[in-house]
């Protein structure tokens, strides 16, 4: 088993992969010092729990976590949406299939464009990823 600690050390660790691969400004949950690019593309890093769940009864209760990350990808309004929908394809890939002993990604959805603008300066796709932790 781990704790919810280790589980994001795991998900921060599969971003920081993902922008070795890829260089991309990414702003990570509690980062007051991030500043967005004007003129680039950039994403944000967002981690939900969802409910507990019970699982296996055979060598006693096993508690599982499940949870969402959420992966907005932002471009400045008037770039166009090519390049972000190439960035949440590349997104989706990278987590597509992940996991790590007690640590399993189960669902990557395909990116969800954003009707409403998020600011004045920026358009937006979400890309969810459901997981599962023990």
């Amino acid at each position: 088993m781990i704790t919810s600690s280790q589980a994001r050390l795991i998900i921060n660790n599969h971003v920081r992969a993902f922008i070795a691969k890829n260089p991309i400004q990414v702003q990570f949950p509690n980062d007051s010092s991030f500043n967005p690019p004007q003129t680039e593309d950039w994403c944000r890093i967002t981690v939900q729990y969802g409910d507990t769940f019970s699982s296996g009864l055979h060598n006693g209760i096993l508690q599982r976590d499940a949870g969402i990350i959420s992966i907005q990808c932002f471009t400045p309004k008037g770039h166009g949406d090519k390049s972000l929908i190439e960035l949440a394809d590349k997104w989706r890939e990278h987590c597509m299939g992940f996991r790590k002993p007690f640590f399993e990604v189960t669902i990557v959805n395909a990116p969800t464009e954003s009707y409403s603008e998020v600011s004045d300066l920026y358009s937006m796709v979400l890309i969810r990823v459901s997981f599962r932790v023990n």
